[in-house]
């Protein structure tokens, strides 16, 4: 009896063991197939791949992206939309402020249109007799010495009201968005794109976006707005018949200023992406500099580097002429027009229809 006992005790044991042994395999095997996933992945990756593709070089499976991941990469590349309303009513307290802006921004647009009217006065001075050019020259030196102070005043008040005002609306939106981000889901956090340093560049990038629109920009388009109506009523005031003949003339040099700058923009964007592509290959190749070398692919990099950079030369070239071509029209038709200003006041002149003061006022602004 205690043989057979003994028996069935090592025969429990054995199969035990074998349980055990089978319990390891199964478990180390899911394990050897996540190592040949990673492994698979790695030598799939987008950069050995553009690469390699470029030299003949052997390559790895691509894998398609699936469809959620499409989904949300184009999700996230749709940008609101945010109307300017809501940014004015943020700025709201700031009104006082936004308001003595204003004021020094139109002093600021009103002393060129002004200079160039004292100007005009200056010299038909020149054409007085001795005792009236000694007492109108004093007088439109001491107009010259106010004009400079009121511009020492005026210019770093407009600078400092619209960095004020744009200043304390940065405060005010980073703390709304700090908050917003405070009370986000912890969910929200796994997106790669609301990491810390993602949430950092935003508050940084953005509200200094929104502060170059608020600050430095809306000024200048006030300062410009009163440049441009002063100088109209100055014109106008002048000579209306004149006026008139000069600003049928605005729109050639206005379409001539669009098509310059379409043709700027254009050429500029062609000469980044190809810049991008010697760049990539330049990247794939330091990144993957063992395998140029195992296949002693130096020659072939530097024959693709450089041809890829032989584009963006051609297109500087290209632009450089269609630019300089664009800058002359833009002045032969800046000059035409003066021409054109000067026969036809002459001509005004000759009939009786004004003078040469009113003509010079006109054509000083």
């Amino acid at each position: 009896m205690s043989q057979n006992s003994d028996s069935l005790l090592q025969s429990d044991n054995e199969k035990s063991s074998l349980s055990v042994d089978r319990a390891r395999r199964s478990s180390q095997k899911p394990s050897f197939k996540r190592s040949i996933s990673r492994e698979s992945s790695f030598g799939n990756s987008s950069r050995h791949n553009s690469f390699s593709t470029g030299f003949g070089l052997p390559v790895g499976v691509d894998v398609p992206a699936s469809a959620s991941d499409a989904a949300s990469t184009s999700a996230t590349e749709q940008s609101k939309e945010v109307p300017l309303s809501r940014l004015a009513s943020l700025n709201k307290p700031e009104i006082p402020i936004l308001l003595l802006g204003a004021a020094s921004a139109i002093v600021n647009g009103l002393i060129f249109p002004a200079f160039g009217l004292i100007i005009s006065s200056v010299i038909n001075t020149f054409y007085q007799p001795p005792h009236k050019l000694k007492q109108d020259s004093k007088f439109w030196s001491l107009m010259f010495l106010i004009f400079g102070v009121v511009s020492l005043v005026a210019e770093p008040a407009r600078s400092y009201f619209f960095g004020l005002a744009g200043s304390r609306l940065i405060r005010r939106i980073r703390f709304m968005t700090f908050e917003k981000v405070v009370n986000m889901e912890i969910a929200w956090f796994d997106d790669p794109e609301n990491s810390s340093g993602a949430v950092g560049a935003r508050l940084s990038a953005d509200a200094a976006t929104v502060r170059s629109l608020v600050g430095d920009a809306l000024a200048l388009i006030v300062q410009n707005i009163t440049t441009l109506i002063a100088g109209l009523l100055i014109a106008f005031i002048a000579n209306w018949e004149l006026s008139l003949i000069i600003l049928a003339m605005i729109p050639l040099l206005c379409l001539n200023g669009w098509i310059e700058m379409k043709f700027m923009k254009g050429f500029s964007a062609d000469a980044k992406v190809m810049y991008e592509e010697a760049s990539q290959v330049a990247n794939d190749a330091v990144g993957s500099i063992r395998t140029v070398a195992s296949f002693s692919a130096e020659e072939k990099v530097m024959e693709l580097y450089k041809k890829k950079c032989e584009g963006p030369m051609k297109t500087g070239i290209r632009l450089g002429v269609i630019s300089g071509i664009g800058f002359g029209v833009s002045f032969f038709l800046l000059f035409c027009v003066y021409a054109a200003c000067f026969y036809a006041g002459a001509r005004l002149v000759e009939d009786g229809k004004t003078t040469f003061g009113k003509v010079f006022r006109f054509s000083s602004p």
